[in-house]
């Protein structure tokens, strides 16, 4: 898939997913900008063939300045899980929407890819869910009026709620400003330069003994996400859609696994029975975007490359 003759703004371009998404549309030929808070620390992507421009998702003429000259934008930039209060991460996150999206309309983009995520859904466990499945309320903001779902065990609920209102937003802004979006939700993501999850799991290698639960977790490695991003610019037909991008949940105790034989050495695993899963249906990804998640052990073997 080439891109040739697009210029594309990256937001969140210096962290984890946002650096892949630079290289992977740099490499498909796209000319393209990352539009991060400190140029200082994206050097290392400038040496690659990406542009730098300044602005802070709280900015909107900052991001207007940076987005000039491309004709797509990718909304990366947003809080993660437990990196703020339930105020802050839906303040953040919705603002940055906002922003994002306006800044792009009045620079005069008209297609932009939002990265969203699996944790919109109220998951259920046991079930393939799909693109249009339940999502979390996110009318409620009390932990003692919410109803707890399975993901509240792996992931932050104010994060979910934060990226369930601002997809909302997403799509309705976009319809408002006349702009073409398309939704990516990837599952818990992971590979090279990844300081969450593939950190914690290279820590871990260091323990003698680890007793893991075999709970199956829906992986994604960030270069896939990154593809998808590539390919959905690349199909104009993907517009106002929404996708899940995930593998089949592998148990955690099989992914604790395999990273030890790919660092070739590592603690005893311990398998503790926890016949709990969730999945997400990629069958509209497969069809739309070509999506094909890479197996756990070469998306292993990238992520161990780099720091």
């Amino acid at each position: 898939m080439r891109l040739e003759g697009e210029r594309v703004a990256v937001t969140g371009a210096s962290g984890f997913v946002g650096s892949h998404l630079a290289l992977a549309l740099s490499a498909a030929g796209a000319e393209v900008t990352g539009v991060v808070r400190s140029p200082a620390r994206a050097r290392w992507l400038a040496e690659r063939g990406v542009a730098l421009r300044q602005a802070d998702l709280a900015d909107a003429q900052a991001l207007e300045r940076a987005f000039q000259g491309a004709t797509a934008v990718v909304a990366n930039a947003a809080l993660g899980s437990n990196q703020g209060s339930l105020e802050e991460l839906v303040r953040v996150n919705t603002t940055g929407v906002r922003h994002t999206l306006m800044a792009a309309a009045r620079a005069g983009v008209t297609r932009v890819v939002y990265i969203s995520s699996v944790a919109v859904y109220r998951n259920r466990p046991r079930v393939w869910l799909k693109e249009d499945a339940e999502q979390v309320d996110t009318r409620v903001t009390s932990p003692w009026r919410r109803r707890w779902v399975v993901s509240d065990l792996t992931t932050d609920w104010r994060y979910s709620l934060s990226k369930a209102r601002a997809e909302e937003l997403a799509f309705s802004e976009a319809e408002r400003l006349g702009i073409e979006l398309t939704s990516l939700r990837p599952g818990p993501v992971y590979g090279s330069r990844d300081p969450k999850l593939t950190a914690r799991l290279r820590r871990r290698l260091r323990l003698p003994l680890l007793v893991v639960p075999s709970v199956g977790v829906p992986l994604v490695h960030a270069g896939d996400v990154a593809l998808a991003a590539v390919s959905a610019l690349a199909r104009p037909h993907t517009a106002r859609e929404a996708y899940h991008l995930a593998a089949p949940p592998v148990p955690l105790s099989e992914v604790y696994r395999t990273l030890i034989r790919v660092a070739g050495g590592g603690p005893r695993v311990v398998t503790l029975p926890v016949p709990l899963w969730v999945g997400f249906d990629t069958r509209k990804a497969e069809r739309d975007l070509g999506f094909e998640p890479r197996s756990l052990e070469e998306g292993l073997r990238e992520a161990l490359s780099e720091g």
